[in-house]
């Protein structure tokens, strides 16, 4: 377990949207660091696969399903997380979605509302309920927390065919802002992460379209589409055990090094061709 300046033994950490793609990301981080991990997703059985995923850290971990958009969901779901856990540290808003397909002239008003119920309301009352949590402790002296609103560079940039999902990561990014200014007198801080384009499942319909990739990603400082392990699985036997990594939209020459969670380098990939999919192997 990673601990260190990133030591967060006793900690509990909310993540929407936290049963896959970036959100499980950073709910097995903060695992690693020795978080407990609170979990909010609305299918059931990504959410158990999350929690099985984070049973090997010595930590708690619950999952809940919930619907951001709903505003009574959240309510009540934060007061179960308190029950369960008793206090809220960071809170990671990350739960999103996007449509697709479609001209902005034919864009359809039921799809608009529905990306914006999710991507900014879901922030909006997450973030509320929280920081009420955190405001009312640190008026108790218990000052301090953490909330995260997860953005993306088209809240800034834009992008064709999205725009609301592009005004929705825009309100995110003015949200946090009036957040951390309203806040900090309560040692609470408020940041936007903006993440590029990321192999998860919500792009997986752009991810094989490689002409659309080198247009999207000429915004994106590493003009590379994020690397996201999509597979792993261990294969065990009574000799040794066997890892399996898929990988894809790497470029065609790099180096991967894979490294255990307590830092041991286990294997160097050298990737030299134009086929940026591949798979790697390597015993344990």
């Amino acid at each position: 377990m990673k601990k260190g300046i990133f030591d967060l033994s006793g900690k509990v950490s909310l993540i929407t949207g936290g049963n896959g793609g970036i959100g499980l990301g950073m709910a097995e981080g903060l695992a690693e660091c020795g978080s407990n991990v609170a979990i909010w997703g609305r299918n059931k059985d990504k959410n158990e696969k999350s929690r099985e995923l984070l049973a090997n850290y010595d930590v708690k971990v619950l999952t809940y399903e919930v619907d951001v958009s709903n505003e009574k969901e959240v309510i009540d779901s934060v007061k179960l997380v308190l029950n369960d856990f008793g206090r809220i540290d960071s809170v990671f808003a990350n739960a999103g979605m996007n449509v697709f397909g479609g001209s902005f002239e034919d864009m359809n008003t039921e799809a608009y509302r529905k990306v914006l119920s999710v991507n900014l309301d879901g922030v909006f009352f997450t973030l509320r309920e929280t920081t009420r949590h955190m405001v009312e402790r640190a008026k108790d002296g218990d000052v301090g927390g953490s909330v995260i609103g997860v953005a993306s560079l088209a809240g800034i940039e834009g992008a064709a065919k999205t725009q609301p999902y592009s005004a929705s990561k825009g309100g995110i990014i003015s949200m946090m802002k009036g957040i951390a200014v309203e806040h900090a007198r309560y040692g609470i801080r408020a940041n936007t992460i903006l993440p590029g384009w990321i192999a998860t499942e919500m792009t997986e319909i752009n991810q094989n379209n490689h002409n659309l990739d080198m247009e999207k990603i000429k915004v994106v400082p590493n003009p590379y589409i994020g690397t996201n392990l999509l597979e792993e699985s261990i294969y065990s036997s009574s000799f040794n055990q066997r890892r399996k990594l898929m990988f894809t939209h790497l470029p065609p020459q790099c180096i991967i090094k894979i490294f255990t969670s307590s830092g041991i380098l286990v294997d160097v990939i050298e990737v030299n061709n134009s086929i940026n999919d591949g798979v790697a192997y390597w015993d344990l």
